[in-house]
């Protein structure tokens, strides 16, 4: 006996339920879910219009994090510590600044990528020249897609939201 399905995976920017015709009922389904509780519904119908349906709740946890460098040097030839990058996944928000030893501003961003990361780096220069070695301070502030806010870089048990970072030549 054939039957087909039909997914209801209880998200806003699907509009219509997603149908699976029964030759392609062994076929893996895969959706994008965001941190929180989801219903998602099936209901099955066969060939005589017989019809069942069962809804499931779920609840997807997300791991996140957001991990500050203490140190970059933006004319090694090894290209990986070229840039002042913070490595985060999973941010909502995200803002941080960075200063020099006297309290002037020489960098910012707010930008995030799709997956909640930093899509921006410090390439170590001021006003379109490079800045010179030595210590700069950071300041972050950031917020997670469950919810929570981060507490900061933990340091010997502390956890700091702004730190250094030596720019190194």
């Amino acid at each position: 006996m054939t039957y087909n399905m039909s997914w209801d995976f209880g998200r806003l920017e699907d509009t219509l339920p997603y149908i699976v015709p029964y030759t392609q009922r062994n076929a893996a389904i895969t959706q994008t879910y965001e941190y929180g509780p989801w219903d998602v519904k099936l209901k099955v119908t066969n060939d005589h219009g017989c019809v069942d349906s069962i809804v499931q709740s779920i609840f997807i946890e997300i791991s996140v994090g957001l991990f500050v460098p203490n140190a970059f040097a933006p004319t090694n030839p090894a290209t990986g510590v070229r840039e002042f990058r913070p490595a985060g996944f999973n941010l909502e928000t995200y803002t941080i600044s960075v200063f020099d030893a006297w309290g002037n501003l020489v960098w910012f961003s707010d930008k995030l990528n799709n997956e909640g990361q930093p899509s921006e780096a410090w390439d170590g220069s001021y006003q379109g020249k490079l800045a010179k070695a030595g210590t700069y301070f950071w300041v972050i502030d950031a917020k997670f897609k469950n919810g929570d806010s981060w507490t900061g870089m933990n340091i010997d048990g502390k956890e700091y939201t702004k730190g250094p970072v030596m720019l190194v030549r």
